[in-house]
């Protein structure tokens, strides 16, 4: 017997190739030895008939596109094709999910941060603020009642707001709301003691509530003005407008204090306050008593005007995180820029309670320090 076998053609396309690049043939193959596999490749250099070489069949490219678009071969080439596209997309796809997990968990961990570090959300009067969580809020003395249609208002004294520091001879102006904290002081000597520490929350919502009106307080755009002359003036502080303050020395002199710090600028917008540390100096009157400290932070938000003023002994313990809670605390102060419109709007100690929401701050604008 022969050592060689035909193969017939079994399917018209593959006869039609080798009909159309190998004259000459017929139906049947180039014999071909039964123990070899035939395989079928391209031969992208070769342009003459199909040909056995290294037990391969080649044949001329110009032959595969047009033949497998009508046989299972294309179709695995297609799907492969497929597979390595999906493959290249998921792996695009995959670097945006995990940009995005890493961003989500980052931005629980800062919250996680804030809820070890402050209290509850305080909102009204167009303001929204956390504080440092040793604070708790000093609650603000019942509305006074409103005369009946028709009656006449009587000259009745103004009810005493709990809220008003009673270190001062004369009250805050503004006040909106305060908070008070037990706080631990550590002594030249090592040792430890509590001392009080106070928070004001002060602004010009009230002087525009009343602004043109019989009883008007102030100018609403001058009221960062009024607060400092009044705490100079209470203080006895006289002030070098010239000095200029860093971040570790402020005492009695301006700085500006930029929040968040970078690591947290993706999560929160960010802010200035123009900020002094007042320092009284020492009387030999108050020895036995704490040396206190006024830390003022100034911020404007369109025409709207607020005062963040911490009273604290100057020997806070460092276990307190104080300075840390503190600026954390500023980054989620937002002032409404949106002005109390009418008497009917809201009103603070001695009227109607206020019933305003937080709205969307702007940034304050640059060289926000007050003029004296």
């Amino acid at each position: 017997m022969s050592q060689y076998r035909s193969r017939p053609f079994q399917q018209e396309p593959e006869r039609e190739i080798f009909r159309r690049f190998c004259p000459g043939t017929g139906s049947e193959l180039t014999p071909v030895p039964s123990n070899v596999k035939i395989n079928c490749s391209i031969d992208h250099s070769s342009s003459f008939c199909a040909h056995r070489d290294r037990n391969r069949i080649h044949m001329p490219a110009e032959s595969f596109p047009r033949v497998l678009r009508t046989r299972p071969h294309y179709r695995i080439f297609v799907c492969l094709g497929m597979l390595v596209l999906a493959g290249f997309l998921t792996g695009c796809g995959g670097a945006v999910y995990e940009k995005r997990l890493e961003f989500t968990q980052k931005y629980y961990d800062y919250i996680d941060r804030l809820n070890r570090n402050l209290a509850t959300q305080f909102a009204n009067y167009g303001i929204s603020l956390r504080v440092p969580k040793q604070f708790t809020e000093i609650p603000a003395p019942p509305p006074r009642p409103r005369p009946a249609e028709g009656a006449e208002e009587e000259d009745a004294e103004e009810p005493v707001d709990p809220r008003q520091p009673k270190f001062f001879d004369e009250p805050l102006p503004g006040l909106l709301a305060a908070w008070q904290a037990n706080l631990t002081t550590v002594d030249g000597g090592g040792s430890t003691t509590q001392g009080k520490g106070h928070l004001y929350l002060l602004g010009n919502y009230d002087y525009w509530r009343t602004f043109k009106t019989p009883r008007e307080i102030g100018d609403p755009l001058k009221f960062h003005e009024d607060v400092m002359n009044m705490l100079v003036d209470q203080l006895q502080i006289v002030l070098d407008e010239r000095q200029r303050g860093t971040a570790t020395d402020r005492v009695n002199k301006w700085f500006n204090e930029v929040v968040p710090e970078a690591a947290d600028e993706e999560f929160v917008r960010k802010k200035e306050f123009t900020t002094i540390t007042l320092v009284p100096e020492e009387s030999g009157d108050d020895e036995e008593q704490p040396r206190m400290q006024y830390q003022v932070y100034l911020y404007q938000s369109g025409d709207m005007q607020i005062v963040l003023l911490y009273v604290l002994p100057r020997s806070v313990s460092a276990g307190e995180e104080l300075d840390h809670r503190i600026l954390l605390s500023l980054q989620t102060a937002e002032v409404s820029p949106d002005k109390p419109v009418g008497a009917a709007a809201a009103q603070g100690p001695g009227g109607a309670a206020p019933a305003g929401a937080p709205g969307g701050a702007t940034a304050p604008p640059a060289g926000n320090s007050p003029a004296f």
